[in-house]
């Protein structure tokens, strides 16, 4: 039998290209969802950026904004605290000057005494050297110095202080800036976006809220003597408690001769300081005071009202820091002959200057101008507003919504690829791209730095500063959005 071929199995071919063909459009579907996915991510990255930006911007402004009126009033406290020194320096030599003369008028007699006359002669020239130089100070430097000094710092500084802090925190000044502000910031960090319809109204109320937080405070002119009002109140209490030591206690003393003294804001619009020096004899149910030298300085606007009984009727000052009761002029009362004998004579008529010379009428407005300060704890309230440095209650919040429409992420159908079967819709609410921030203005004097640094910066005691328009602790933190904010901006269009 010859060989037969050996039959070869068929090959089947053509039934790989439909899988390739499958596989190359999977492969395509998944380009362009990576595709899309990574230009949407970035867009969406790029607006919440801006919207970062945005918030967190409008926070900065808005505490530096409250620490330029704290700077403000700040200043306006330093001007006081001044005038208060001007004050007790012109009281304090005055009575040097009147205890100078009166010890001369002793000396004029007590020199014909045998033996120690040489003694009280050479006493007696001394003084009469002390004398001329305290009239030529007084008459020449102190008095038409500090009058200038005291009208430039009233009229001029404290009234440029009081209505740029004003400006800086009024409503209309705020709402506008804020939106102007935003808009630009947007901008800046994404060129096609904007703030939202839903997102203005929110930060106008934002706006309006943070306005609301504060209080604009009118001391006004009014008799302070028996009538307050809580704004003036409050603005002399941090006042009287900045007063420097000189100003508030001039009490010394040298076995039975002593000097008491003190400065004190009797009005809203009236410094009063005076000052004795005195011999004391002290016996067992009694001190007999017998005034050796004595002065009183007044600024004021035009009169010259009395000094005593002083500050809240001879009260004296309640201080709300320390829970204190500081006595009217450190002390001195119209029960004592010495207040008697400055109420008559506080400019030391012997030594030829008049009444009206104790009374610096440049002092036209004191603290009667308005001011911003934060709000009083509602009654009831377990924390006031920025008591705490955390918590929504803080400080203001601003939330900043941006949008940009969903086409400007350069997706494939925003860019026509993948028409037809291979197309992708971006399935995005309005059809646009939408994303939130909030950021918060707080108030907080850290407490936690090395010595140094808390001993110029920060408390030392380990509590919080509660916040005020009289410190320039404002600061900005960006922090979730508040369920209020969210619920107006997820039922925009």
């Amino acid at each position: 039998m010859g060989d037969r071929p050996i039959a070869m199995p068929s090959t089947q071919q053509g039934q790989a290209m439909p899988l390739a063909l499958v596989l190359l459009i999977v492969l395509c579907i998944g380009l362009l969802v990576t595709f899309n996915t990574g230009q949407i991510t970035g867009k969406k990255v790029e607006i919440t950026n801006a919207a970062d930006a945005a918030a967190y911007s409008i926070a900065v402004e808005q505490a530096r904004a409250r620490n330029l009126a704290a700077y403000l009033n700040r200043g306006r406290v330093a001007n006081e605290v001044a005038v208060a020194q001007m004050v007790s320096l012109n009281s304090w030599v005055t009575m040097v000057h009147s205890t100078s003369a009166n010890f001369q008028d002793i000396t004029k007699w007590a020199k014909f005494i045998p033996y120690i006359g040489p003694v009280i002669g050479a006493i007696d020239k001394a003084l009469q050297v002390v004398n001329r130089a305290l009239k030529v100070l007084r008459k020449n430097v102190l008095i038409p110095g500090f009058k200038l000094a005291i009208g430039t710092l009233d009229q001029v500084l404290n009234r440029a202080y009081a209505t740029t802090a004003q400006v800086v925190l009024s409503d209309l000044a705020n709402e506008a800036n804020l939106h102007a502000m935003v808009g630009k910031i947007v901008r800046d960090n994404s060129p096609d976006a904007k703030v939202s319809a839903a997102g203005r109204t929110v930060l106008t109320m934002d706006a309006a809220q943070a306005n609301n937080d504060l209080t604009l405070f009118k001391p006004g002119q009014v008799d302070g003597l028996h009538r307050t009002n809580v704004g003036g109140e409050r603005y002399r209490n941090v006042v009287m408690a900045s007063r420097d030591d000189f100003s508030r206690d001039r009490r010394t003393s040298l076995g039975p001769l002593g000097s008491n003294g003190g400065t004190d804001l009797v009005e809203y619009d009236r410094w009063s300081g005076v000052d004795v020096h005195e011999f004391r004899l002290n016996l067992l149910i009694t001190t007999i005071k017998i005034p050796l030298g004595w002065g009183g300085t007044q600024a004021v606007d035009e009169d010259q009202p009395r000094f005593f009984a002083g500050m809240n009727n001879g009260r004296g000052w309640r201080s709300p820091y320390d829970n204190r009761t500081y006595r009217a002029y450190n002390g001195v009362t119209s029960r004592d002959i010495a207040g008697r004998l400055i109420e008559n004579d506080p400019a030391s008529r012997d030594q030829g200057f008049q009444k009206r010379e104790a009374f610096f009428t440049q002092y036209k407005h004191g603290i009667t101008h308005p001011y911003y300060d934060v709000k009083e704890p509602a009654r009831g309230e377990r924390v006031g507003y920025a008591e705490l440095p955390e918590g929504d209650k803080a400080g203001p919040i601003f939330t900043v919504e941006v949008e940009t429409e969903a086409r400007n992420a350069r997706s494939s159908s925003a860019i026509g690829a993948g028409a037809g079967r291979m197309e992708l819709k971006d399935d995005a609410r309005g059809g646009k791209l939408r994303a939130m921030a909030s950021a918060q203005v707080y108030f907080n004097r850290p407490h936690e730095y090395a010595p140094f640094k808390r001993m110029v910066w920060g408390r030392g005691d380990g509590k919080f500063e509660q916040g005020s328009m009289f410190s320039p602790y404002w600061q900005a933190r960006l922090v979730e959005t508040p369920r209020a904010d969210k619920l107006i901006l997820l039922a925009g269009p």
